[in-house]
């Protein structure tokens, strides 16, 4: 119980002031394990979407150019900074919705978890990039597999002939 209100106060982890256009600061210059978390996250993203789109390339547009997409993503695997890694989740972004609505679910999903990372990217700090997006993709996420559950109770999910 907050004492000068009197009324009561959520615990910290569950603080609506954590929502990522409350939780970001400006960015800043400053390094350290924030921006070495921030950069082990960006290798691994980096790493599986380069994996995805040579395993996967049904994911790719025709007319996509993978080779320059590829460089870029290892240029920034290499030499990760800020910038780097906003024009790889750009690039993703756009190829997927170059490819739209010819695209999977889960690439949409993919698109909106990205411009929520971006916008993080663009408007954080770095000690805040990582805290800021988890906690927006998780109550994203949330909402996506209820809808998903929503809109597969159905009457054919129902019927115990067919499903």
């Amino acid at each position: 119980v907050d004492p000068a209100t009197s009324t009561p106060s959520l615990p910290p982890r569950f603080s609506t002031s954590r929502a990522m256009a409350n939780s970001c600061r400006l960015v800043d210059k400053a390094g350290g394990a924030s921006t070495t978390a921030l950069f082990t996250y960006a290798r691994l993203w980096l790493f599986s979407e380069q994996v995805l789109m040579v395993r996967q390339d049904f994911l790719v547009p025709v007319f996509w150019p993978t080779r320059m997409q590829l460089a870029l993503f290892t240029f920034a695997f290499l030499r990760p900074s800020r910038v780097a890694l906003g024009l790889c989740v750009a690039m993703r972004i756009s190829m997927y919705t170059a490819q739209a609505p010819m695209i999977w679910d889960s690439s949409i999903w993919a698109n909106f978890t990205d411009c929520c990372f971006l916008s993080s990217l663009v408007l954080c700090a770095d000690a805040d990039v990582l805290r800021g997006t988890g906690d927006t993709v998780r109550v994203m996420m949330g909402m996506f597999y209820v809808a998903a559950g929503f809109w597969k109770l159905n009457s054919a999910f129902l019927d115990a002939t067919v499903s």
